[in-house]
């Protein structure tokens, strides 16, 4: 690992602040789904670190360590929504991983970060009603503004609402994530709802009336 490999080095090396810097720039960013280390390496324990160092090893520490009963408490797939999940791993591959990408971290240019995502993990009408009618910009996720426009998958002949249902099932369980699971039944009744809408949502519309 880096960081023993990094032990080596003296307090007062400049190799030793670049590196811990750059270590910490990438472990604060939140679309990196971090490693839990079991052991802190003792480079990050080491006493003798210039206290700018020092900060930089305990930023490190605090991104890469946890208390495990702090965790959520997730409740199990049924055999059901096991299954529905994995249709919607399929169905993520070929309909959304070109934007989102494959690891759902985003692409340049085409789509943002679904990790930890509000508009994914929130609310369950609101994933609903972006994966059916889209959503234009401008629109903030993680300090970067996106001025695009996803596209809906209402008129998809490729994703029915058990297709919708299923990816994002499967996308709320990823990457760390652990929100509910989205039935069927209430893509079927949103898409009801929203039968008359033609325009893609905007931040605002959101706010307001589901229709």
């Amino acid at each position: 690992m880096l960081l023993d490999s990094l032990d080596s080095l003296d307090s007062a090396d400049p190799r030793l602040a670049a590196l811990l810097g750059a270590i910490r720039v990438t472990t604060d960013d939140q679309r990196w789904k971090a490693p839990v280390l079991t052991t802190i390496p003792p480079l990050l324990k080491r006493k003798d670190l210039a206290p700018a160092i020092a900060g930089d090893a305990e930023a490190i520490i605090a991104r890469l360590t946890f208390d495990p009963s702090s965790l959520p408490e997730v409740e199990p797939w049924t055999e059901t929504q096991r299954r529905l999940a994995s249709h919607g791993a399929a169905a993520f591959a070929s309909s959304c991983a070109l934007c989102h990408g494959p690891a759902g971290k985003g692409q340049p240019g085409l789509g943002p970060s679904l990790i930890d995502s509000p508009w994914l993990l929130g609310e369950e009408s609101i994933p609903i009603r972006l994966v059916l009618d889209g959503l234009t910009g401008p629109v903030e996720v993680e300090g970067e503004t996106w001025d695009i426009t996803m596209p809906g998958h209402r008129e998809n002949p490729l994703l029915d609402d058990e297709g919708i249902a299923a990816i994002l099932t499967w996308v709320r369980r990823q990457w760390g994530h652990g929100a509910e699971p989205i039935d069927p039944k209430a893509v079927t009744e949103l898409r009801q709802l929203t039968a008359g809408r033609t325009l893609p949502w905007t931040v605002e519309t959101l706010k307001g009336d589901p229709r």
